[in-house]
């Protein structure tokens, strides 16, 4: 009888001790208000209550303050945009595509935009030449219209099938041929020197010998520094036809291209040459000297606009109590 109270005795004591210990598990060293910012909300390794970035994105590197790392980096703007055969308009879809590129134009004023216009090798090369310039047209003229881009901003050229950026020997090939590129241009900077007038004579577009001794600056600064773009532009007075000015403007940007591709190999893929007519009067075409100021070739250094973006850096490796103490949680 004694043995059996003795034995009730104990377990009492043991419901009464588990019971205790029980009662203290469930209850929190700390008020609840402290306990919240003891906690990590965004689970990047800083507890809330030193936190000053609480959204920050996950898998990002982060500084004492629980605050996204971030890099600067540079990238080009550009487009591009591919065609059905024989096809120039740009489809519905591709207009929202153009956005960025216009953001970047208003943002940067002093821009320009050079589109290129390019077919594939199917049709005759006068025809293709006709195609490409439309290509590029359609594209301007969307950022024209839709967009508010000013004109004079905006270079247009067609190449015809004179740059395949892959052999024609496909279909997919071929789809690739078909395309239009813009990109946005700025002009050299950290130099004063940047652009070259030549005068040319009434009705002549050959390149003499004093216009290649004022080319020889531009020539040594493009063998130094190959990767500059050259800008080439004809220009006429308005004493011709309209067609005629035209033609004769071409021809005088392609004789300046051609001499600096041919006679000191400078890429052509950094050459682009567009005759404008009498369209761009550098001065009223009033008198017989200010014709002659007229008839000309200017030729601009460019570069590829650089817009900078912020990018967070990833961190290496993941180190969380909570993902130490709940594994099947950790994503």
């Amino acid at each position: 009888m004694t043995q059996s109270i003795a034995r009730n005795a104990i377990l009492v004591c043991f419901i009464i001790l588990f019971l205790g210990c029980a009662s203290v598990n469930a209850t929190s060293l700390y008020p609840s208000s402290i306990k919240s910012q003891l906690q990590d909300a965004d689970r990047d390794g800083v507890i809330n209550s030193r936190d000053l970035c609480p959204d920050t994105p996950q898998g990002s590197a982060i500084d004492n303050e629980g605050c996204a790392l971030t890099n600067t980096v540079y990238h080009s703007v550009r487009f591009q945009a591919q065609f059905d055969t024989n096809q120039y308009q740009l489809d519905a879809p591709l207009h929202g595509q153009l956005a960025e590129l216009a953001d970047t134009l208003h943002t940067y004023p002093d821009s320009l935009i050079f589109i290129e216009g390019h077919t594939d090798r199917q049709g005759s090369p006068r025809y293709n030449l006709r195609l490409s310039k439309k290509r590029a047209d359609a594209l301007a003229a969307l950022l024209v219209t839709h967009f508010q881009i000013a004109p004079t901003r905006i270079i247009p050229i067609g190449y015809g099938q004179q740059r395949p950026i892959a052999a024609d020997t496909g279909s997919t090939d071929t789809e690739r041929n078909r395309r239009v590129v813009a990109r946005i241009l700025t002009p050299t900077k950290g130099d004063t020197t940047t652009s070259w007038r030549l005068p040319f004579k009434l009705n002549q577009y050959r390149v003499s010998e004093q216009q290649k001794a004022l080319l020889q600056p531009l020539v040594l600064r493009l063998i130094q520094q190959p990767e500059q773009l050259v800008l080439i532009e004809g220009h006429t007075d308005a004493s011709g036809q309209f067609q005629h000015n035209m033609r004769l403007s071409q021809q005088r940007a392609e004789q300046v291209a051609g001499y600096l591709e041919q006679e000191h190999s400078i890429n052509e893929q950094s050459i682009m040459a567009l005759g404008y007519g009498a369209n761009q009067p550098f001065v009223d075409n009033d008198t017989a000297y200010h014709r002659q100021q007229n008839r000309r070739v200017e030729v601009r250094l460019l570069e590829q606009l650089q817009v900078s973006q912020q990018v967070i850096l990833p961190k290496w490796t993941i180190w969380s109590v909570d993902e130490l103490e709940n594994p099947r949680q950790s994503n």
